[in-house]
C-alpha cells in the first residue's frame, strides 16, 4: 500500500485567524515538538511508500516529496501527482526518484517513464509488474489530521469517507490503476469531487471527531499544535 499526504495549500484561513505568524501548516509542533506532518506520516509507516505533496518541508529521509504541476494548482492536481507517482513506482519494477528531491510532476513523468522503460526484463515480466501495479492500494490523505491513526485504521478497503453524512473527498482509498485513470484530464483548480464520482467508491462512514482536522487557529489550540518553535523553518505561504 502506498500513502499520498497532500499538503500543498496556501493555509489562509489558520494564518488569517492565527495571533501572531505561524510556520506553514504541517510544521506546527505541539509541545512534544512532534510536528503536524509527523502525526500523519507515522500513521502511515506500514505503507511501502510515503509521499507528500507540499512545497518544500523537511521530512524524513523515506518519504518522497514532489510538487504538483504548477505548483498551487490545488489539491485535485496534488492528487493526481501522487497517484502518478505511487503507481509508477511499483510499475514494472521501477523505483522513484530519490526521495527528498523536490519534483515537478512533469519532471516526474519523464522519470519514470525512463526507470520504468530500463526496468522491464521482458515484455511479458513488464505486462505483468504493470498489472501488479495497478493492483496496488493507495490512501490519500490531508496533511492536516488531528488522529491522522484512526483514520488510516478505518481505511481497510476501498472507500471514500463520509463523517456524520459529510463526505470527506481528501480521505479515501483506492487501487492505484483506478486512481490514476480518475486523473486523467486537466485537474489544475479542479474540484476534487471531480475525482471521487470517477472513482464511484463506496462510502466508509467515521465520526466527524476521527477526521477533525486542523484548519484554523482554534483548531490548533484544541489538539494542541500551538508550540512556536519551527526547527529553523521560516514561516511562509504554504501549508
Amino acid at each position: 500500500m502506498f500513502a499520498v499526504i497532500v499538503a500543498g495549500g496556501t493555509g489562509e484561513r489558520l494564518r488569517a485567524s492565527a495571533p501572531a505568524p505561524v510556520p506553514v501548516k504541517p510544521l506546527l509542533e505541539d509541545a512534544t515538538g512532534r510536528r503536524l506532518i509527523d502525526r500523519v506520516l507515522d500513521a502511515c509507516t506500514s505503507c511501502r511508500g510515503r509521499i507528500v505533496v507540499s512545497g518544500p518541508v523537511p521530512l524524513p529521509a523515506d518519504v518522497t516529496l514532489l510538487r504538483e504541476d504548477p505548483p498551487l494548482a490545488g489539491p485535485a492536481a496534488g492528487i493526481a501527482a501522487g497517484g502518478a507517482c505511487s503507481g509508477s513506482r511499483v510499475s514494472g519494477g521501477a523505483h522513484l526518484p530519490p526521495p527528498q528531491q523536490q519534483l515537478s510532476a512533469y519532471f516526474l513523468r519523464a522519470s519514470l517513464g525512463r526507470y520504468a522503460r530500463s526496468a522491464r526484463l521482458s515484455a511479458v515480466t513488464g505486462r505483468a509488474a504493470d498489472d501488479a501495479g495497478l493492483r496496488v492500494p493507495l490512501i490519500v490523505l490531508p496533511a492536516d489530521l488531528a488522529r491522522p491513526e484512526a483514520v488510516v485504521a478505518g481505511l481497510t478497503g476501498p472507500g471514500v469517507v463520509s463523517a456524520d453524512g459529510h463526505l470527506q473527498p481528501l480521505i479515501f482509498r483506492a487501487p492505484a490503476g483506478q486512481l490514476r485513470a480518475a486523473c486523467s484530464g486537466n485537474l489544475v483548480d479542479a474540484p476534487v469531487m471531480r475525482i471521487i464520482r470517477a472513482l464511484d467508491l463506496p462510502v466508509i462512514r467515521m465520526s466527524a471527531a476521527t477526521v477533525a482536522d486542523v484548519d484554523t487557529w482554534e483548531d490548533a489550540l484544541e489538539h494542541g499544535f500551538t508550540h512556536r518553535r519551527t526547527r529553523g523553518h521560516t514561516p511562509g505561504k504554504e501549508g
